[in-house]
């Protein structure tokens, strides 16, 4: 069956930034694409000059009644970008809503963050998370982190090609945030490599590439959109499996797959942290967490909260 998208975002002419930027990669890879362009500019607005036209808030809307009155407004996804005014965001905000509502993100993922990298000042740190209910009950949380290097020139359009990527791949492997993060951030690497390479190539030694010369090579990496090589990895931050609360028991039961070290070392935040979800009672098992007893053994750990304020361990 078919998986499609509704895009709505900017339109160049020349370059890819917007819907330019996020279509192509989405089709090539089995999309369909259904676009909205909240402007149609002759280029980025990086350039000297630029010329083109807004869509309104109302423009917005007619669109989008003819597409629900022929009854073909069944989405998959939602793809928004940029919004050149509040009204024109309201509305975008309208049919996200109709579309999706009460659908509650199991995903999350932050970019474009000042948090500090592990690596240092030349890595952006990019996070992510995503929780899993199976049909036993249990409930899996993924927590991943990357430390992306970063490029010493401005691109315009990425964003928008690593929203779209992160869509794709999240929806080819639903069950693995992680492999999903590093073959958007990879995709991501290979186009701006490629990018820059020619940029270089054309404007020569010693001399700053002009915008067009920036201008994404998105045809160009065809080959690493549908089959990226990974090149930048992931770290675990936490793989967790419990339980869900019951009412009866007032149990939960915790799996910890892999934890921070920090956390291996004192899990009274993370037994506060179960206690704040409803359980009286924390149980924690198959966990790394190192024994006092050297390493062939396992450890085991328990909570129980009896009143407001007795926790015993």
């Amino acid at each position: 069956m078919d998986c499609r998208v509704l895009s709505v975002q900017s339109h160049v002419v020349r370059g890819y930034v917007g819907n330019k930027s996020a279509s192509f990669p989405l089709q090539v890879l089995g999309f369909e694409v259904d676009t909205i362009n909240s402007v149609q500019f002759s280029n980025h607005t990086g350039y000297e000059h630029w010329k083109g036209q807004v869509l309104t808030a109302d423009e917005l809307h007619v669109l989008y009644e003819g597409i629900k009155l022929n009854n073909v407004n069944q989405y998959d996804y939602v793809l928004t970008g940029y919004a050149r005014d509040d009204s024109f965001l309201a509305t975008v905000v309208d049919i996200v809503m109709n579309l999706l509502h009460s659908m509650g993100p199991s995903t999350v993922v932050i970019t474009s963050s000042d948090l500090p990298s592990l690596m240092g000042d030349q890595f952006l740190v990019a996070l992510g998370s995503q929780k899993r209910a199976r049909a036993d009950g249990t409930i899996l949380t993924q927590q991943i982190r990357m430390d992306i290097p970063k490029v010493d020139a401005v691109f315009v359009g990425t964003g928008d090609l690593f929203a779209a990527m992160l869509l794709a791949w999240t929806h080819l492997h639903p069950n693995d945030l992680k492999t999903a993060c590093e073959k958007t951030a990879s995709v991501l690497h290979h186009v701006i490599k490629r990018t820059i390479t020619y940029a270089k190539e054309v404007v020569g030694p010693n001399r700053k590439p002009s915008p067009a010369q920036l201008e994404l090579r998105m045809v160009q990496s065809k080959a690493d959109i549908e089959d990226p090589a990974v090149v930048l990895n992931a770290v675990v931050l936490m793989d967790l499996k419990t339980c869900c609360p019951s009412t009866e028991t007032k149990l939960f039961w915790l799996q910890a797959l892999s934890l921070p070290i920090s956390l291996k070392l004192n899990m009274r935040p993370v037994m506060n942290l179960l206690h704040s979800m409803g359980p009286d009672a924390v149980v924690v098992t198959s966990s790394d967490l190192p024994s006092l007893l050297g390493d062939q053994y396992l450890v085991a750990l328990g909570s129980q909260r009896r009143g407001d304020f007795d926790i015993s361990f």
